[in-house]
């Protein structure tokens, strides 16, 4: 099955969105991580503490759960630093995953759960990282 990783950050009102492919999620974490992202490690999402405590397996990866996880805005903003530094260098050719769809996804939702890692990816998804905290989860 392939998944859509759904992110979010800011409050209801004053929120902002981004969205890919589960593949692209796991190469924008190894491209930062080879161009000196340190992560700081995530939190439980406020909404799913809940569900987190009763479960008692919280792990503070970057690994895509059903249950929200959250990234500080400083982690955010060494992600976006990180992936800036990589873009500055011959991007890896990254091989495409299936196309994503979901019933109600927008056009703008459906380009970015289908887009594939390169510089006009990362543009898109640095702009999203600097504007601070986000949450992130599974939308299968």
């Amino acid at each position: 099955m392939a998944f859509i990783v759904e992110m979010v950050g800011g409050v209801e009102g004053a929120s902002w969105h981004f969205c890919c492919g589960a593949l692209v999620w796991e190469q924008t974490l190894g491209l930062a991580a080879e161009n000196g992202w340190r992560p700081l490690g995530t939190s439980p999402d406020p909404v799913w503490r809940d569900v987190w405590d009763k479960r008692g397996n919280f792990s503070p990866d970057y690994q895509c759960e059903e249950c929200g996880k959250t990234v500080s805005a400083v982690d955010a903003v060494a992600f976006a630093d990180a992936l800036e530094e990589g873009s500055k260098h011959p991007l890896p050719t990254f091989p495409k995953g299936p196309v994503l769809v979901r019933e109600g996804m927008a056009a703008t939702e459906c380009r970015l759960a289908n887009a594939k890692l390169d510089a006009n990816f990362l543009v898109e998804f640095i702009g999203f990282l600097r504007k601070g905290e986000f949450s992130f989860f599974w939308d299968d």
